[in-house]
């Protein structure tokens, strides 16, 4: 394989690491990538000889063998929730408000700013929150009073509309990555060594500051449930954030979140082109430029 040093090499740093890995994998699969975008990697076109797809950065899917329905479930943390509850799949649930009264008469009644300062009150003044189609952990933090929790409304209200209120836990932490049923790698996030302190403006996420290591939880559970999960919201790839050791208890695992269009950085941080590649080769396959 070739080195992914060369196809980032002269690329500006506001380029996307995902128009980086598509290059790698045409090269490395026989296809031909083609930047369309003057450079930028925003947008570009992935071809065979018989076909050609496009792909787009931003908020764009770099998955498209993802149905559009379950990608818009996925991204709405309050849906998911609902989903995977109703499959029997633990998570730690949550309620969610509004930040504005923006189409407040096409909503039902008890999910406004007032009601968010209710229901924090019920959680006994502490709680995790986050906004409710937010990524990359942005404005995820733990709030421990209400002056806290107000101070976070006014500024998370410039940037989105909706939070989602859980309870705070605390556990082992893993990502999960799948292909359809198949687990690519696990990942276990740690937070930074005692004594040093990141400043990440706009994005509070409580392992925003930590790291990630390629590591398989110890429990066979723990993929069974991230199987369930994917099954349950009709996904053939994303990534699955859990909990588990919830309280101390091994059998207590809770699912986060479900990532339709995870970022895969840490694999070319751990020097696993190999998987990079076979994530985009599972994309190609499913889009008919390769062959089985």
């Amino acid at each position: 394989m070739q080195s992914l040093e060369k196809f980032r090499s002269g690329k500006p740093r506001s380029y996307p690491d995902q128009s980086v890995y598509a290059a790698y994998a045409c090269a490395e699969l026989g296809l031909a990538f083609a930047d369309i975008d003057g450079g930028t990697g925003l947008v570009f076109s992935v071809a065979s000889a018989a076909n050609s797809i496009y792909f787009g950065a931003g908020r764009c899917s770099w998955y498209p063998q993802n149905n559009a329905t379950a990608s818009s479930l996925a991204s709405d943390k309050y849906f998911t929730n609902a989903i995977l509850e109703r499959a029997g799949v633990a998570t730690l649930g949550g309620e969610y408000f509004f930040l504005r009264d923006r189409h407040r008469a096409h909503r039902a009644a008890g999910h406004e700013r007032g009601d968010a300062q209710e229901h924090f009150r019920k959680l006994g003044g502490t709680a995790f929150v986050k906004p409710l189609l937010g990524s990359r952990g942005d404005f995820a933090q733990a709030l421990h009073d209400e002056a806290s929790l107000l101070r976070y409304l006014d500024e998370v209200s410039q940037y989105y509309d909706s939070i989602l209120m859980q309870p705070i836990v605390s556990g082992i932490e893993y990502r999960v990555f799948l292909l359809d049923d198949e687990m690519v790698y696990a990942a276990r996030k740690y937070p930074l060594p005692k004594g040093e302190r990141w400043d990440i403006p706009g994005r509070m996420n409580l392992s925003a500051g930590g790291t990630m290591v390629l590591e398989t939880p110890r429990s066979d559970a723990v993929l069974a449930l991230a199987r369930k999960a994917v099954r349950a919201l009709g996904l053939r790839v994303a990534a699955v954030d859990m909990f588990t050791d919830i309280g101390g208890d091994p059998e207590a695992i809770r699912v986060i979140e479900v990532n339709s269009n995870p970022s895969i950085r840490l694999l070319e941080q751990s020097g696993r082109g190999d998987l990079i590649l076979k994530i985009w080769r599972h994309t190609f396959l499913a889009m008919e430029l390769l062959g089985v």
